[in-house]
């Protein structure tokens, strides 16, 4: 994200985005500077963003690096809810020096596709367009043409330019790791202690589906319960011990958010345990690194 020169000449820390655009779900970078001659900085106080971004939505900082331009830190952050925010000015203790503030932030947040909305999107016809005679009227046939490639060519350019924008700013994290922080962000939230079940098990459930697709490559997000179990069963690598209570999560979930059933009060935070544990378990282990002849022989 580009800010005026003038700003960073009244602050002298400087905070940029990748782009000011991300999706719910979806981790983004912010970038911290401080010029070299400042000096050296300690600590930053996130209680400004406490209303706007919570400290939980900060998966991860990198250390202050000295570079050619300055010290620079990068943080890993994430936003679940749809909205625009106004990110106020961090303030950034110097060693040895006062404290510096860098400048504010606009940061636009859309929605990510959801399974049920690629379920609508999968019922969506194409549009035939019956035919028509246009033979007496070749030359605004050739000019009516000729104006809708260009602006065909005009949104292809636009929303190329924009889909490679999204993806320059998504960090990957491994599977396990992205699912325990979006678990977490889920707990600390409360949705069912506030009566919003519905919302809580299709949370719970579109964290757990995402993780069995990019975990055990098989397309949980698109299938139902039922056939998300059988592709298990049938995968492997997946611990059949863990079948029974995710076809229970799932069972429950199901009646939660489909049937406006309600699972037993004491099921809610087990269903968070069950899909904390389901991840944990299924962490992949590292292969060991295969011990070479001549190694052998000189033990």
């Amino acid at each position: 994200m580009l800010f005026a020169p003038g700003l960073q000449a009244q602050t002298g820390a400087t905070a940029a985005l990748d782009s000011n655009l991300a999706e719910t779900g979806n981790p983004f970078l912010l970038h911290l500077r401080i010029p070299k001659s400042v000096g050296q900085p300690l600590h930053i106080a996130y209680d400004a963003w406490s209303g706007v971004l919570p400290k939980e939505n900060i998966l991860q900082q990198s250390e202050w690096q000295l570079g050619d331009q300055g010290w620079e830190k990068n943080l890993t952050l994430i936003v679940f809810d749809a909205d625009t925010l106004m990110l106020p000015p961090l303030p950034i203790q110097i060693k040895g020096a006062d404290t510096l503030f860098t400048n504010p932030l606009t940061l636009v947040v859309i929605p990510s596709p959801a399974p049920d909305d690629l379920n609508d999107m999968a019922e969506i016809k194409d549009i035939h367009k019956e035919p028509v005679l246009w033979t007496d009227y070749l030359p605004w046939a050739y000019g009516i043409g000729a104006l809708l490639l260009c602006i065909l060519l005009i949104y292809w350019i636009l929303n190329r330019r924009k889909q490679q924008g999204i993806q320059s700013r998504v960090v990957q994290l491994p599977a396990h790791e992205l699912a325990l922080k979006k678990l977490e962000v889920l707990r600390k939230k409360q949705l069912w202690q506030q009566g919003d079940l519905k919302a809580y098990y299709a949370g719970l459930t579109f964290i757990v589906r995402e993780y069995l697709r990019e975990r055990f490559d098989i397309p949980a997000l698109e299938s139902a319960s039922g056939e998300t179990i059988q592709q298990l069963q049938k995968h492997p690598g997946f611990p059949t011990e863990l079948i029974p209570p995710l076809q229970e999560l799932f069972q429950q979930a199901d009646l939660a958010k489909f049937a406006k059933a309600t699972p037993a009060t004491d099921y809610h935070e087990r269903a968070l345990q069950l899909a904390f544990d389901l991840v944990r378990n299924t962490i992949p282990v590292p292969e060991a690194a295969p011990v070479h002849p001549s190694n052998q022989s000189n033990a």
